[in-house]
């Protein structure tokens, strides 16, 4: 039961499977113009007015992508990241905290974006359940919808997907990994490993195991960028140019996500 006192989430390895998508061309199409159009806005915001071409894949191209080592810049120095940004080196654990949050600072600045932080609470729900043996091991298999609070944004709705699997009749608290899913096309399957799979090893710990589909929370494309967590936050409107993008802090998770986990009951 996702709601029984003992299961504790612990995101130790996120695994991504290949994402696979059946769009139409109508679709693929409106999703490149949306994409165009946000990358545009943010350019005009950030005042850029053209991006360099990235490197070739063609050796005759002159801006050929480098292979050869001994060709590549050699960088002798890299910041410190034991220097406060006004030059002062941390001494002490209460700097280093101090220092920590400079970081921080940068990455949501140059990187990430940042996560607003009246992001909207979510509440889970419990689609389906039933027991099965995955493998050698008796589990509890749960389908679960998470909904986002959209009251102050209906025109927008966030239902993030996700499986959760737990050892049967567990009576103490148990670590879950998860992994990154997708919705496959009909009748796709993944190929089988040649031994256990990742959920039997997982299982075979007396541990947990979650499947999320991540592009229930955001879309990984431009043009889902008013919509999703995203869009709700920002009430449909375009972002500012140091909002949360594609991703966010927290390991690389998509955005949204990492505030999001932290919801899940236990």
């Amino acid at each position: 039961m996702i709601n029984k006192t003992g299961i504790v989430f612990f995101l130790i390895i996120l695994l991504a499977s290949q994402v696979f998508a059946q769009w139409s061309p109508e679709e693929m199409k409106r999703i490149k113009q949306l994409s165009q159009e946000d990358h545009q806005l943010m350019m005009k915001l950030l005042g850029i007015t053209e991006l360099r071409p990235g490197p070739s894949g063609n050796p005759e191209a002159p801006n050929y992508a480098n292979t050869d080592e001994s060709k590549a810049t050699i960088y002798d120095s890299l910041p410190d990241p034991l220097i406060f940004n006004d030059g002062k080196p941390v001494q002490t654990p209460d700097e280093w905290n101090k220092r920590k949050l400079e970081l921080f600072e940068a990455f949501d600045r140059e990187m990430y974006g940042r996560v607003p932080a009246d992001t909207p609470p979510v509440s889970w729900e419990i689609i389906s359940e039933k027991d099965k043996v995955e493998g050698d091991y008796p589990v509890t298999v749960q389908q679960l919808i998470g909904h986002a609070d959209n009251s102050r944004y209906p025109a927008v709705t966030v239902d993030i997907q996700m499986i959760l699997l737990t050892p049967k009749n567990i009576n103490e608290p148990v670590p879950v990994i998860m992994e990154f899913g997708w919705m496959l096309p009909k009748g796709w399957k993944m190929p089988e490993p040649d031994g256990p799979t990742w959920i039997e090893q997982v299982l075979a710990k007396g541990w947990g195991c979650a499947i999320l589909i991540p592009t229930t929370v955001q879309a990984d494309n431009g043009a889902g960028l008013r919509q999703g967590i995203i869009g709700l936050v920002n009430k449909g409107q375009p972002r500012k140019i140091d909002d949360w993008g594609a991703y966010a802090p927290g390991l690389g998770v998509p955005a949204g996500l990492w505030i999001i986990l932290k919801q899940i009951p236990t």
